[in-house]
């Protein structure tokens, strides 16, 4: 809770350093950066669901980590799996068109989650 307040004290710290007129120093560079990497690090995430395999009855509730290529920190995204899903899934990252970052995890049962990072730093999970 006590970072969530810093970081927004530093945004607004670096926004008074825009709007004061006064010459750009050391000190308010770090202040933008921090901003910037504040609202970097709080992705919006959008769920889609195109899988074509049946849905089981029961779910498990977990969480896959996906390393923001803007601020290089893992982003905890959390997802609803059949229980089917089992074990490590096999996990392949490449680069999508617009600069988006794609993140696919595959499990043995044929089941896939797919991770899109968008530019804007957004997520998108789609059910495969």
């Amino acid at each position: 809770m006590g970072s969530k307040v810093s970081l927004g004290l530093l945004a607004v710290l670096a926004a008074l350093t825009f709007t004061s007129g006064t010459p750009a120093t050391a000190e308010g560079a770090a202040l933008r950066r921090a901003a910037k990497m504040s609202a970097c690090c709080e992705p919006c995430i959008d769920y889609r669901d195109r899988s074509c395999v049946p849905a089981c009855q029961r779910t498990i509730k977990t969480v896959l980590c996906v390393q923001d290529p803007c601020c290089c920190a893992d982003l905890q995204v959390p997802v609803c799996l059949p229980c089917c899903c089992e074990g490590e899934p096999t996990v392949c990252c490449r680069n999508g068109l617009f600069g988006r970052t794609i993140v696919r995890y595959d499990w043995c049962c044929g089941c896939s989650v797919q991770v899109t990072i968008l530019r804007c730093g957004d997520l998108v999970v789609t059910y495969l």
